[in-house]
């Protein structure tokens, strides 16, 4: 192998470290249960895949009542990490009460899909 070779050799290595670095640090501002996956063939679509915790999980824990749910409960739901479960508790402490389900959609980071997401699971009961 040449030296030019070798060169463009560890040119390439370096490009290729420095974009895997880059994509990496850019992917883990993402939401950590969320992976988007697109493209511009047309046989492909876009798609957005939710790893939701384990039903049984949920299913023995009931309805997650939005009203009265604690940071680590409102994890629990498809879609909700730390930082989000506290927006809400911070939401409901300023607001007071949510009145419906679709009123969490209020809280910044809270859109349509993730509300689809995370509405079979949860309640507004009134706080008692």
């Amino acid at each position: 192998m040449s030296r030019k070779q070798a060169g463009w050799l560890i040119y390439g290595c370096l490009l290729l470290a420095v974009v895997f670095t880059l994509g990496y640090f850019a992917g883990s501002r993402n939401a950590a249960h969320e992976v988007q996956v697109t493209s511009t063939a047309p046989e492909v679509r876009q798609t957005t895949v939710q790893a939701a915790p384990p039903a049984q999980e949920l299913e023995s824990a009931g309805l997650i009542n939005l009203n009265t749910a604690d940071e680590a409960a409102l994890q629990t739901l498809p879609g909700i990490g730390p930082e989000l479960a506290a927006r809400i508790v911070a939401y409901r402490s300023e607001i007071g009460p949510f009145v419906a389900k679709e009123q969490v959609m209020d809280v910044t980071g809270i859109g349509e899909i993730r509300f689809a997401q995370m509405e079979p699971y949860i309640t507004v009961e009134d706080t008692p």
